[in-house]
């Protein structure tokens, strides 16, 4: 992938996560179906067979649906847990609580999640290549990154006290990249190279 590419990607995430957070479910989804509708055109056009393009585009979405799945798994932590909550906690428990201590997070998150997973495929490939850059870089940017969302967004809050609570966010996303790592080296090696 061309440094162009990827600078157009790193644009286009950051410019996701901003519609996530402050948009809310509706117009994050729609921005999010576009993100992905464009990037799986352009990431498997076909310059070979169907054959390859055929299993590319199987690849390229098992790769998203993993990461999406592992995303929903931190959130659903994260809520079910209390280190993030709702501020109107009346009128979650009717959307979002399914049992006693299982809540499920809000849509817009999970449209972050979607974009995040195209941007680990792309502009943040780069993250994959050295482990010990991606933790470090995971413990500085997951804290920061929440705690401004959470001020951005307001109707989702990070619990008291906010130190505790981040840290074991950023314990979760440890594990994320961790078996997102391995994930990679098993499936997706050479097929994850080819944009």
């Amino acid at each position: 992938m061309s440094s162009t590419s990827k600078l157009v990607y790193a644009v286009a995430f950051q410019v996701g996560w901003f519609v996530c957070i402050m948009s809310g479910s509706l117009i994050s989804s729609i921005y999010a179906a576009l993100f992905l509708a464009i990037h799986l055109w352009y990431s498997t056009k076909p310059k070979h067979k169907f054959f390859i393009y055929s299993n590319l585009l199987k690849k390229e979405i098992f790769w998203i649906l993993t990461a999406l799945v592992l995303g929903l798994l931190i959130e659903t932590i994260s809520f079910s847990g209390g280190f993030l909550y709702f501020k109107t906690e009346a009128n979650s428990h009717i959307s979002h609580k399914f049992f006693e201590h299982f809540i499920l997070p809000p849509l817009w998150l999970l449209n972050l999640w979607l974009i995040f997973a195209i941007a680990l495929r792309t502009c943040l490939s780069f993250l994959f290549n050295n482990q010990a850059i991606t933790y470090t870089l995971c413990i500085i940017f997951v804290p920061f990154n929440y705690y401004a969302g959470a001020n951005l967004n307001g109707t989702v809050l990070i619990n008291q006290p906010n130190f505790i609570s981040l840290a074991l966010i950023t314990f979760l996303w440890l594990l994320f990249f961790a078996c997102m790592l391995k994930i990679k080296q098993h499936y997706f090696e050479e097929t994850l190279n080819a944009i």
